[in-house]
């Protein structure tokens, strides 16, 4: 396990990036231990759970497949000003829920997102459009 930060600044960034794994745990609907397994991480929920309390850093590697098992770009977690971007179209679970006001139906629009975006994949199809649908 990494070493509890030293300095003010990582301390802070080590709590943000803390709290962006509980809001996308959280957001993809999954429990410490459920994220553990589908991000096919080498250790127990009390890991996640310490994690999560920014008791210690993250290691990329791990933040990496926990961007992956949630769904949220890795830029998401480590970018303080991601959200203030303009958005596109967009191709995240995130992206999505900042276009509707409602979680499940942004979900249903993301997983039809997904579902297209690999029908083009297999038909060889490029999707080059960047307006919001």
């Amino acid at each position: 396990m990494p070493a509890t930060p030293k300095t003010p600044w990582h301390r802070e960034r080590t709590r943000w990036i803390a709290a962006r794994i509980r809001q996308a745990r959280r957001a993809a609907g999954l429990t410490q231990l459920d994220l553990i397994r589908a991000a096919q991480l080498p250790y127990s929920q009390n890991w996640l759970s310490e994690v999560e309390r920014a008791e210690f850093a993250v290691d990329p590697v791990d933040l990496f497949l926990i961007a992956r098992a949630t769904g949220f770009p890795l830029e998401w977690f480590i970018d303080p000003e991601y959200d203030q971007r303009s958005l596109s179209a967009p191709t995240t679970r995130l992206e999505w829920e900042r276009l509707y006001d409602d979680r499940d139906l942004a979900a249903v629009h993301w997983h039809i997102d997904q579902f297209a975006r690999r029908c083009r994949e297999v038909a060889g199809i490029e999707h080059t459009s960047t307006e919001v649908p």
